[in-house]
């Protein structure tokens, strides 16, 4: 098993290599499609980031897609100036923003187990409150989780300040409180406290029904 920048690089590579598959005529639309992905997560190949965010298969993937685009520092600063955009995300509705950049994992602390779910947005927890309504987003997170089979879901905001150019983080933890993992919700709130890697802040807790949240 080795690292790879973007999963899109291995689709490239897969569609380089059965190319007769796809319409000359439709090359160009397929290759735009997964190219922004092989973009922005390689950081347009940033040479200083080279074996940590993109290795060989990515250049390869990046290659082969410029004989069907123009892939440069002007494509990547569009798509990543759009990945950031507050407007662009929120007119995806809450379902389409947990999906965007979503992960899952099994985990397990002693005899407690099961799976955490976890997406990340591009606006802070108050935000997604302000413009979906309270109610309407835990409703939706408990949905998700239910959906989903998960015992916690957690959202890591990466927000980019259009003052500084510097993207700046929440992390926001939600427990529907269902299930011995799901149970463990307050010693983990702590554990998060006390980490130096995460660096907490200021503690805001919230509560629907029985399912309660926290971000920092």
């Amino acid at each position: 098993m080795r690292f790879i920048g973007s999963a899109c690089s291995l689709l490239v590579l897969l569609m380089k290599n059965n190319v007769d598959l796809f319409p000359k005529e439709e090359m160009q639309k397929y290759s735009y499609f997964v190219a922004a992905a092989v973009m922005l997560d390689t950081h347009n190949f940033k040479e200083l980031l080279r074996d940590s965010k993109w290795q060989k298969e990515d250049q390869e993937a990046h290659e082969w897609l410029l004989q069907y685009t123009e892939l440069g520092t002007e494509y990547f600063d569009k798509m990543q100036n759009n990945k950031f955009n507050q407007e662009i995300a929120l007119s995806f509705g809450l379902q389409g923003n947990f999906r965007r950049d979503y992960k899952t994992y099994k985990l397990k602390k002693g005899d407690a187990a099961g799976k955490f779910g976890c997406a990340v947005m591009v606006f802070q927890p108050w935000t997604m409150f302000e413009k979906y309504g309270h109610d309407q987003c835990c409703s939706e997170i408990d949905e998700f989780m239910t959906l989903g089979g998960l015992s916690l879901f957690g959202m890591v905001c990466n927000v980019m300040n259009p003052d500084t150019g510097k993207n700046e983080k929440t992390i926001l933890m939600y427990s529907k409180q269902n299930d011995s993992l799901a149970n463990t919700f307050d010693t983990l709130l702590i554990a998060m406290k006390e980490s130096t890697l995460l660096k907490t802040m200021e503690e805001h807790l919230g509560s629907f029904g029985t399912s309660k949240y926290a971000y920092y």
